[in-house]
């Protein structure tokens, strides 16, 4: 791969999780349920004085604190940019989040229609974050580790993952907080429905790869 190719897919990851981070954001602000890779910073957003970039960032370091004691010596030396990743990534949901500062729907179709774009720029930025190829986030890398690990399929893995995390969202909230915060049925409807809209990204982007990554024609 040329450096130039190389830059290329960085700048088309960097856009990715841009993309992701708007789905975040928009989710949030609908009020009808985050993310599953996104409750529990919102619920330790909502516990201490810290936002949900900055939680975000540092639910990335314990999960990749994780792979660490999963993969021991075989834990790859490219995995380590997941922390200036996290870094982009935990900013980009904070600053998502401040440009849609006023985005507040009162009706319920109102905010649906907010769950639908989050969800819609979620599954984006996650095809171009896989599309680009150079990279994982922390909680795929997570469940690429366990997969690799225990010979486990990564579908099955990565739909254990998100319940767990869900499920520790709602522990947490429910405990500290007294009430559930940040899942409701936006949670589920985003966890069954962005695997598929995943898949209906796949031919477009692969043919912008094919197009404008593997031979690196100008941007």
């Amino acid at each position: 791969m040329s450096k130039k190719e190389l830059c290329s897919r960085y700048l088309f990851f960097i856009l990715g999780i841009l993309i992701m981070s708007f789905g975040i954001a928009f989710m949030i602000r609908s009020h009808l349920g985050n993310s599953p890779i996104s409750s529990l910073p919102y619920v330790f957003s909502e516990m201490f004085p810290c936002t949900v970039g900055m939680c975000t960032f540092i639910m990335n370091l314990l999960l990749m604190a994780l792979q660490l004691i999963i993969m021991g010596r075989r834990f790859p030396k490219s995995y380590w940019l997941q922390i200036p990743v996290s870094v982009i990534f935990g900013a980009f949901v904070d600053f998502a989040l401040l440009v849609l500062s006023a985005v507040g729907p009162t009706s319920y179709g109102g905010r649906f229609l907010c769950l639908a774009v989050g969800c819609l720029l979620l599954s984006l930025g996650v095809s171009i974050q896989f599309t680009a190829n150079v990279v994982l986030l922390s909680g795929e890398a997570t469940v690429r580790a366990i997969a690799d690990r225990w010979h486990k399929d990564v579908g099955n893995v990565k739909v254990a993952f998100d319940l767990s995390l869900v499920i520790l969202a709602v522990i947490t909230s429910w405990f500290f907080l007294g009430e559930i915060v940040g899942v409701r049925e936006g949670t589920a409807i985003a966890a069954f429905c962005c695997g598929f809209i995943v898949r209906l990204f796949y031919k477009p982007l692969h043919y912008a790869e094919e197009q404008f990554l593997r031979h690196t024609v100008r941007f």
